[in-house]
């Protein structure tokens, strides 16, 4: 498990001060309710989308989805002090190229971002690697990782670090990264699930709770692992395995999180979404935040808000039969 404590970022949405909440903290069934009710609705997900459908059920909003990677990608100096963990996940996905004793002519990137496979990458593995992204921002070739628009077996091997968690029609978008994979070709991924921010989540809902006497779709549903062996196989990909890790982040204060996730392009883009959320809201969230889910330095009197980043890792081989094998 890998530990990163993240340094004190400037930010537009920290307020001069945080005045302290008279909010009284859940108790301990509270959270443990909450946590159930944010695994059933991640364990539904997979049911959003059939392949054979003509219709996909709309999770979230793909314009606004690209506008925020458009502000990121313009937001040069800042983004790039986000960049810590797709930077993280990125090195993980090459580690694993590397397992793979051969040499690419080609790596297809799909949701390439600022290209952090590209810093991680280099010769000894491909002698050309291919950036596909949606936004106009990122001067590679643009292409919309809900439709990969790929010629069938074109690819040798195809990575996607920490995208496909935004497709609304996952099952299709595998479907169509799989055509394209020539015979013996690899497809690596990466994308968050499980309980990925639960503790903002959490926070949110019960400050929501408490202020509105009801709750919004602050943070977009995830995959959970337990349906990525039903979604690889309704994408005809067969024998599925996938491994699940994480990483914990520790942040100043919840508003030094959703800066982060701001400037990293990850803000909340479900359909629907509340278009705003109000400041005493907010300072409610952080002092459930902080009462719940933070931890002191040892060695300074410093208090840090814990968030973990929960992603799962594919790694497919196009076979026939088709083989996954992870490393």
């Amino acid at each position: 498990m890998l530990k990163i404590s993240q340094k004190v970022l400037g930010s537009s949405l920290l307020p001069r001060s945080i005045s302290n909440s008279s909010f009284k903290l859940p108790s301990s069934h509270v959270i443990s309710a909450l946590k159930k009710s944010v695994s059933n609705s991640c364990v539904n997900y997979s049911s959003y989308s059939e392949p054979d459908q003509s219709s996909t059920y709309l999770v979230f909003d793909r314009k606004i989805k690209k506008l925020q990677k458009d502000r990121a990608a313009r937001n040069v100096d800042t983004s790039r002090q986000v960049d810590y963990l797709k930077d993280e996940v990125a090195n993980r996905i090459v580690d694993r190229l590397l397992d793979i004793k051969r040499r690419f002519n080609t790596v297809v990137e799909v949701g390439a971002g600022c290209g952090h496979i590209a810093k991680a990458i280099d010769s000894d593995i491909a002698d050309k690697l291919i950036m596909c992204e949606n936004s106009i921002d990122v001067e590679r070739r643009q292409m919309d990782e809900e439709i990969p628009d790929f010629e069938h077996n074109s690819c040798e091997a195809i990575v996607s670090n920490l995208s496909l968690h935004w497709v609304n029609d996952l099952v299709g978008s595998m479907i169509k990264i799989r055509q394209a994979l020539i015979p013996d070709g690899v497809f690596i991924a990466s994308l968050f699930g499980g309980d990925t921010l639960f503790e903002l989540r959490t926070s949110l809902q019960l400050a929501e709770q408490e202020r509105l006497g009801g709750i919004s779709p602050h943070i977009s549903p995830m995959v959970d692992p337990r349906d990525m062996g039903g979604l690889l196989t309704r994408a005809g990909l067969n024998i599925p395995t996938v491994d699940v890790d994480k990483i914990v982040v520790n942040y100043p204060s919840m508003f030094h999180l959703m800066a982060d996730l701001n400037y990293m392009g990850e803000n909340n883009a479900v359909v629907k979404r509340p278009s705003t959320i109000k400041r005493t809201t907010l300072y409610a969230a952080n002092s459930i935040y902080k009462g719940t889910h933070h931890h002191h330095h040892h060695h300074h009197h410093f208090l840090f808000f814990t968030s973990f980043f929960f992603f799962t890792s594919l790694i497919i081989y196009n076979l026939s039969p088709f083989v996954v094998i992870i490393y």
